[in-house]
């Protein structure tokens, strides 16, 4: 398969993905960036970051070997444009709501060498 077929299937997948979650494709194929958090039945599972907030959760829903696949029924979005806010956002969260499928823990020391490399 080469690249354009491979291009052509993953729309048809994620067409078909978001009239299965009720969303407008129209809407999901508008770049969002942002900070995300999965939830199954109710409880917090995962917090991520991604420049697409669609696409992020469609590979969620479809990439049979991440950990993080179809462990969740909702998510939450808080829009973030700037790339050093959303990624201090995500590890600040992470760090206070610890949800189970987050590996990386980051403590109070990362955060703070984050924000000083980020002020150079």
């Amino acid at each position: 398969m080469n690249k354009k077929e491979g291009y052509k299937d993953f729309w048809k997948y994620f067409y078909s993905w978001c009239y299965g979650c009720g969303i407008d494709p129209k809407e999901a194929r508008q770049k969002e960036a942002g900070v995300y958090m999965l939830y199954q039945e109710k409880q917090l599972q995962y917090i991520g970051k991604t420049d697409w907030r669609y696409k992020r959760l469609f590979e969620h829903s479809s990439v049979k070997n991440s950990n993080k696949y179809l462990l969740w029924d909702h998510h939450t979005f808080i829009p973030i444009e700037d790339p050093i806010l959303r990624t201090l956002t995500e590890k600040i969260l992470i760090h206070i709501l610890q949800p189970p499928l987050n590996k990386v823990r980051p403590t109070i020391q990362h955060l703070i060498e984050a924000e000083q490399s980020t002020l150079k």
